[in-house]
């Protein structure tokens, strides 16, 4: 049996369920008191949803920019196409053990179809990279904010 990208995708496709089914099954927590959660949540269910879609709208189009950097004017992908990724990715992200590891070959063997692999690849790496260079200066600003003085403690 010859393993084409086809059935790769099938074959992780069912895994992803069956993974799905096992965590479901395995869950600690009551599908009565998950549902008490949500309905705790209200109303407020639907605005962090749409800072989400928003928050992840922004990764796309940083990962858009990079793309089209490396891409001649012919290769361009959609920015739809690549919002479905970047959430999808993300998903796999948080999903796999590894956390932060998931995603990314799944996002390249996705984009290779669309830009070749070495494209792809590059292109990924490169978002990633950034993603977590913006974290690491975001962070480390909050430091140095929290760290130092507010101006009314000078004047005491």
């Amino acid at each position: 049996m010859k393993w084409t990208k086809q059935r790769l995708n099938n074959l992780f496709f069912i895994l992803g369920i069956a993974a799905v089914v096992v965590m479901l099954l395995t869950f600690d927590v009551s599908f009565i008191e998950l549902w008490d959660h949500l309905c705790r949540a209200g109303y407020w269910l639907i605005p962090i949803i749409g800072v989400w879609i928003f928050i992840y709208a922004i990764n796309a189009l940083a990962w858009q920019a990079i793309i089209r950097s490396k891409c001649e004017p012919h290769e361009r992908i959609s920015f739809w196409r690549i919002y479905k990724l970047t959430i999808t990715g993300y998903a796999l992200n948080y999903a796999t053990p590894v956390g932060g590891l998931g995603g990314e070959p799944y996002r390249i063997m996705e984009l290779s179809k669309d830009i070749g692999n070495q494209r792809a690849t590059s292109s990924v790496i490169l978002y990633a990279m950034m993603h977590f260079f913006a974290h690491f200066w975001y962070w480390f600003s909050s430091c140095l904010l929290y760290t130092s003085p507010s101006p009314r403690d000078a004047t005491l």
